[in-house]
């Protein structure tokens, strides 16, 4: 049977060792290699890699590479689920998941990242999900087949010169929105004013344009509409605001008096 060596002999060899590793460094960095994106030294210890970190790495693999809007959100939205401002969202096996820590026991629910089908803006939502949409509101454009109260609800995206891509209901709004450009008039889509029923109950109303130079409302309107918004549009003329609604031809008319 082999007796074990003493302890000296063991100190002796990590000794060599070490002295032969602190060698082989020393010869090593006087000719160290370079990482290949940013030609620093790399370590003794990373001396297999191409380069010096995965930083680095990305930046050189990725040069060149342009990127369309949708991957750089899709990226964002990646950077974001990963970090702890946003701990619903985990990367986890190759995708991301929702997890509702407020439960007793943490469940995990399968998220899928998805384009609105009306402004084209990114939102998030489970996988098994058949929504399409970012909001209620574009939810109701989206279903250009119901009826509405003008008749067919379209969608229609249009160019505006301020506010860039904006979304048109109605070919009424399209011809209106053509002509204001037309006649060189400022115009936007507003924001909606609050009303009142007769049971004081709060509403919101939304007018279709809105004149910028002029302070004043454009909302086109069926003779059906007009009956049936009798009260709404009481209380806003009533509140100061100036609307100028009704037929077609009306809106058309003021458009061009003051375009003249």
């Amino acid at each position: 049977m082999n007796k074990r060596p003493p302890d000296h002999v063991f100190k002796a060899s990590r000794i060599a060792i070490s002295n032969a590793l602190n060698l082989r460094i020393l010869e090593y960095n006087k000719n160290p290699k370079k990482c290949k994106n940013c030609f620093k030294p790399i370590k003794y210890s990373k001396r297999n890699n191409i380069f010096c970190n995965s930083a680095c790495s990305g930046s050189y693999n990725t040069k060149g590479r342009k990127l369309t809007n949708r991957h750089k959100q899709n990226i964002s939205i990646g950077m974001e689920c990963s970090t702890k401002k946003n701990p619903l969202y985990e990367y986890r096996n190759g995708e991301y998941v929702r997890n509702d820590k407020g439960q007793k026991k943490v469940r995990y629910t399968r998220i899928s990242i998805k384009n609105c089908t009306v402004c084209d803006k990114i939102f998030v939502t489970q996988r098994e999900s058949s929504r399409k949409t970012c909001c209620r509101k574009h939810s109701i454009i989206a279903r250009t087949n119901r009826t509405y109260l003008n008749g067919s609800r379209k969608t229609i995206k249009f160019k505006h010169p301020i506010q860039g891509i904006i979304i048109l209901e109605s070919s009424w709004e399209l011809k209106i929105a053509n002509l204001l450009i037309d006649c060189n008039i400022n115009w936007i889509r507003p924001k909606p004013l609050s009303w009142k029923d007769e049971n004081n109950k709060e509403h919101l109303y939304y007018p279709d344009f809105y004149l910028v130079d002029y302070d004043v409302y454009l909302d086109p309107k069926n003779p059906y509409c007009i009956q049936k918004d009798e009260e709404k549009m009481k209380y806003i003329l009533d509140s100061g605001y100036q609307v100028i609604y009704g037929d077609i031809s009306i809106v058309e008319k003021y458009i061009n008096d003051i375009g003249m």
